[in-house]
C-alpha cells in the first residue's frame, strides 16, 4: 500500500539522484539441476558450473557461450571445463584408456560421461570423503 499509485518508481528515485539498474544474462535464468546425466551435461554449462564450484575459479562462466544452441557452442563449453580439469591434473581417460573428449560429452556418450564424473569425484573429493586412517584399518 505504501507505493500504490506512485506510478514509475524509477522516476521518483531519480529525483533523489538514485538510478535503478539491473543486468541479467542467460545464466541467471539457467536451471542447473540435473535430472538426466546423458542429456543435461551435453551443453557444458552445468559441467563448467561444477568445475567452478570445485576449483573456486569464478571466471569460468564468463568464457561460456550461452545459450548453447549449436554443436560448436556446446563443444566450446565442454572444452572450457575439460581444459581446467587438465590443468588441475585430472586424468581424462576412461576405463579402457581412451581419452574423454568434448565430443563424447556433447554426443551424450553415457559411459564416458560417467567416467568423467568419477574422475572429477576422485580428483577433488577423495580427501574429504575418505578417512585415510579408517581406510588403512579396513
Amino acid at each position: 500500500n505504501f507505493l500504490s499509485g506512485e506510478g514509475d518508481i524509477c522516476r521518483h528515485l531519480g529525483y533523489f539522484g538514485l538510478t535503478v539498474g539491473h543486468f541479467q544474462t542467460p545464466l541467471h535464468e539457467f536451471n542447473f539441476a540435473i535430472t538426466n546425466i546423458a542429456v543435461d551435461l551435453r551443453c557444458g554449462i552445468r559441467l563448467v558450473r561444477a568445475v567452478e564450484l570445485l576449483t573456486r575459479n569464478w571466471k569460468l562462466s564468463k568464457q561460456l557461450r550461452t545459450p548453447a544452441i549449436s554443436r560448436l557452442q556446446k563443444l566450446h563449453n565442454v572444452d572450457v571445463a575439460l581444459s581446467v580439469l587438465k590443468t588441475r591434473g585430472v586424468d581424462l581417460k576412461d576405463e579402457q584408456g581412451n581419452l574423454i573428449d568434448s565430443r563424447d560429452i556433447v554426443d551424450g556418450h553415457r559411459e564416458k560421461t560417467l567416467a568423467l564424473l568419477w574422475r572429477i569425484i576422485f580428483a577433488f573429493q577423495v580427501e574429504i570423503l575418505l578417512n585415510e586412517d579408517q581406510l588403512q584399518e579396513e
